[in-house]
Parts: C-alpha cells; structure tokens; sequence
C-alpha cells in the first residue's frame, strides 16, 4: 500500500445550505467501493472530516494487510505459527 496513491477529492454539489462533501479516492484504480459523507456547511469542513476518515481508513487498511502477510506466512510454514522449533532426530 502506498499512502500517495490515496486522496481526498472535494465536492461542492447539492442545494443550499449543506452542500460540501468529500470522497476517498485512488489514484491507480478505482475503489470497489464508494467512502464518502456529505452535508457539510464549508470546505474547510469538508476537508477537515475526509482527512480524518482518510487517515482512519489508512490506519485501518495497514492494519489489514499485516493481518494478511501473518497469515501467510502462517500458512506457508506450519510448523512456525505454532510456536514450535524443528527438532533433528540425530
């Protein structure tokens, strides 16, 4: 994962009053999935909360893919995920 490739795209769409909203978006692809939140009185606001949600999505995203990478390496040895050593029969 590379965070650069993460960014948060302000929109100004919508009736009068609460009409800011922000979007987290990839740069390499699109995201399967829409993360956004609308109804925000100013862009400052806007930005303030996608920052956030981007910076909790982060950590929630790494948090994911060290999960991922024990699991493999779990998978692919055994013996290791289970706390014990290899013991030779000489």
């Amino acid at each position: 994962m590379q965070e650069a490739d993460y960014f948060i795209a302000i929109f100004d769409d919508g009736p009068r009053p609460h009409v800011w909203r922000w979007e987290i978006a990839r740069v390499s692809s699109p995201m399967g999935v829409r993360l956004s939140n609308c109804g925000y009185r100013s862009r400052m606001a806007a930005e303030f909360a996608g920052g956030r949600a981007l910076k909790e999505f982060l950590v929630a995203l790494a948090a994911e893919q060290i999960r991922d990478l024990r699991n493999q390496l779990r998978q692919a040895t055994p013996e290791m995920s289970l706390g014990h050593r290899a013991i030779s029969g000489s």
